[in-house]
């Protein structure tokens, strides 16, 4: 059976990131969890500006570069700035500055038995 770095060493690989790339197609606004994972993780984040309110979120943070959506050239710019001049990771406090639950709430969350009503 394959192992996936979320179950087996997901922190490990963000570790050893420089940064996470987040890039959708215009009005995709769903997240994959990329995005919570990285700034729980202390991950700095390039990212697409896809989706208006996670723009929003995040622009102006020194950890975060934007990159307008489909345009290659930029994203290219912004990698290649990376390469020099490398991202502060989040600080701990950027997580729930950005509504993002800690790792115990969104466990509970997810643990959590509904009533079905």
């Amino acid at each position: 059976m394959a192992r996936t770095a979320a179950r087996d060493g997901g922190p490990d690989v963000y570790a050893a990131s420089d940064a996470a790339l987040v890039a959708r197609r215009p009005g995709v606004a769903k997240e994959s969890g990329l995005v919570v994972d990285a700034v729980r993780l202390g991950v700095p984040l390039i990212v697409s500006d896809h989706d208006p309110a996670l723009t929003k979120a995040l622009a102006g943070h020194d950890w975060a570069r934007l990159f307008p959506t489909g345009d290659g050239t930029a994203l290219a710019d912004v990698l290649r700035d990376l390469a020099w001049s490398p991202l502060p990771p989040p600080a701990e406090s950027a997580a729930a500055g950005l509504g993002v639950p800690t790792a115990a709430e969104q466990t509970a969350f997810l643990t959590e038995l509904k009533d079905p009503c």
